[in-house]
């Protein structure tokens, strides 16, 4: 069957390989097909990969030595039935971390991960991990302004609650859209709902009454009227969200969290308000906005994210794949992750408590579609050779 594949088929194939998405059975095509065509038609249809810029790898000789390699390898475990194979690099290119530092790079299924360290570690055999599945469907609740709770899990498409002239409704993807406009009958008071999405599930989206989109991520919740009235729309946070606000410049859209205000007119923007988190995050991808905390306030231009600890602190150089990348089904760690930033995020994920026997010094990078098991993903971690894991019931114990 490899041999009937076309240039277009095996691209496909090699982006999602380079994504750890192939299933075995394509795996088993993948590699036959480069059995028979070898490295020369590997190189010319990878650098027409659009998940991989400009060709990327095939321009440095030696990385471009180093995947052959592991691509070997990759074909030679997986032949011998050893499902620990090593897959694609997906970033073409090696970071340096300073003048001394080293950068060890490993190509792991599912992504690539890279280690900052003064020397590079042994490698070690992956231990076995108890599994435990990523989230497949999303177990967000609603409690209506009455106190009713509506679990989208298990409630039925269609019309979900009526509040006033507004109908709740549970598209058939899982969308929850509000339709309807106050005023309600003279008198009748607009009541607050909140959406909660717990650990373990996936992002949940909804659909505010003024035509605002919101999706929260796990974790999370937002709190807001069944209908906007007065001179703002304001909701309440927490967690993490992305909105695509809807445009009124007489009404400006309000998002609080403490005492923390961001104010827009119309935008696209990431809230990051985890309470396990440094700094409250702000990232603006279109439109503007402004933050404010007490005296101190900042605005953001598209591109910008702020950083809201003590004071506000605004960044320019923005990872906006990093940021997205749970909107995205995705864990992208920038360069710096530390070994907390990255437990964090498999914990609300995963639904798993975390236990630190000892501190882990190190930083990691990478990336790994959000599909696979949490065992799969803290075995690429323990690859590094710096870090172990022990999984107990729904506790991770982080060791040295």
């Amino acid at each position: 069957m490899a041999d009937s594949l076309s240039d277009e088929d095996i691209i496909q194939l090699l982006e999602r390989y380079g994504e750890g998405t192939l299933s075995p059975d394509e795996e088993a095509i993948f590699f036959q097909w480069y059995q028979q065509v070898g490295w020369e038609e590997f190189s010319r249809l990878w650098a027409q990969c659009k998940t991989f810029p400009e060709g990327g790898i095939m321009q440095s000789p030696e990385m471009s030595i180093l995947l052959r390699e592991q691509l070997e390898r990759a074909i030679n475990t997986f032949e011998n039935g050893d499902d620990q194979s090593l897959y694609l690099l997906k970033k073409p290119w090696i970071r340096m971390a300073g003048v001394a530092a080293a950068v060890m790079v490993i190509l792991a299924a599912g992504g690539y991960w890279w280690l900052h360290r003064q020397s590079p570690a042994p490698a070690i055999a992956v231990r076995k991990l108890i599994d435990i599945a990523a989230p497949m469907t999303s177990r967000a609740t609603i409690i209506l302004a009455g106190g009713q709770k509506v679990f989208l899990d298990s409630v039925g498409n269609g019309t979900v609650a009526v509040q006033g002239n507004v109908t709740v409704i549970k598209k058939a993807d899982g969308r929850v859209v509000y339709n309807g406009s106050a005023p309600q009958a003279p008198g009748s008071p607009i009541g607050n709902n909140t959406l909660s999405n717990p650990r373990g599930s996936k992002p949940v989206s909804l659909t505010l009454s003024d035509g605002t989109n919101v999706w929260l991520n796990s974790e999370s919740s937002l709190t807001y009227p069944a209908a906007f009235t007065g001179k703002a729309r304001e909701v309440t946070i927490t967690g993490e969200a992305y909105f695509e606000v809807t445009k009124n410049a007489a009404m400006p859209f309000t998002v609080t969290k403490g005492d923390i205000t961001i104010i827009v007119l119309g935008t696209d923007l990431n809230i990051n308000a985890y309470a396990d988190e440094t700094n409250l995050k702000v990232t603006l991808l279109e439109g503007s906005v402004k933050v404010t905390r007490g005296e101190a306030s900042d605005l953001l231009r598209p591109g910008q994210q702020a950083q809201i600890g003590q004071g506000i602190k605004v960044i320019s150089d923005v990872d906006m794949d990093e940021v997205m990348a749970w909107k995205n089904g995705k864990f992208i760690f920038g360069e710096k992750a530390n070994i907390e930033t990255i437990m964090n995020q498999i914990a609300r994920w995963y639904d798993m408590d975390v236990e630190y026997q000892k501190k882990v010094n190190v930083h990691f990078g990478g990336s790994i579609s959000r599909q696979v098991s949490a065992s799969k993903l803290l075995e690429k971690l323990e690859m590094t050779g710096d870090v172990h894991f022990k999984i107990e019931g729904k506790k991770v114990i982080v060791m040295p």
